[in-house]
């Protein structure tokens, strides 16, 4: 695990749900995912999550796990002293979500990581493998989980359809321009503690 990631990566890490759910879990995967947290924190990584990561997060140990409230709530503390910054959610993200979605065949919470991870040239650490087949170069897959947390795929049907409209590749591509131009100065959101 050495802190390298594609060309132009600018040494920030998006951590996924999948990986966050593990960690609390203590699932298999989640020592190799706390010494690859740690390692990338060592190596001054700014460590990145969308503020849907906490939802979600929420969502699967209350519903899949059937985690109580008390349980969930001492999840999300422990989460929170990973040192994780919060990144919020504007329309420019929100439509390159909808891009990713459409180019990858993703669902919307997965296609967000991957937005958020190529808008702030980060790696992207999952234990999901399709997240991880989409994001390529950036992925940084840990093995156990075949699938992702919960939801399966909808059956899309037919060509993209977003790039019919006249204005789209100018719109996309000035979306595009504002996330990045966001990344390159202090991201808006919040950062937990340090790793524990």
């Amino acid at each position: 695990m050495t802190p390298a990631g594609p060309e132009g990566s600018d040494g920030s890490l998006v951590v996924d749900a999948s990986i966050g759910v593990a960690l609390v879990r203590r699932e298999r995967l989640s020592i190799m995912a706390r010494d690859e947290l740690r390692a990338r924190r060592g190596a001054g990584y700014l460590l990145l999550v969308p503020a849907s990561f906490w939802i979600e997060s929420i969502n699967v140990l209350s519903r899949r796990y059937d985690y109580p409230a008390a349980a969930v709530l001492e999840a999300i503390y422990e989460l929170e002293q990973l040192g994780l910054t919060t990144v919020t959610l504007d329309r420019p993200m929100i439509l390159l979500t909808l891009d990713v979605v459409e180019r990858h065949r993703l669902t919307a919470y997965d296609g967000l990581y991957l937005a958020l991870a190529e808008a702030s040239r980060a790696m992207l650490l999952t234990a999901d493998i399709e997240l991880a087949r989409a994001a390529g170069d950036r992925a940084i897959l840990l093995p156990e989980r075949a699938r992702g947390l919960a939801e399966h795929p909808a059956p899309y049907q037919g060509a993209p359809t977003w790039g019919r409209w006249p204005g789209s590749a100018a719109y996309l591509r000035d979306l595009r321009r504002r996330a990045e131009s966001k990344s390159d100065g202090p991201l808006r959101g919040e950062q937990g503690g340090g790793l524990s």
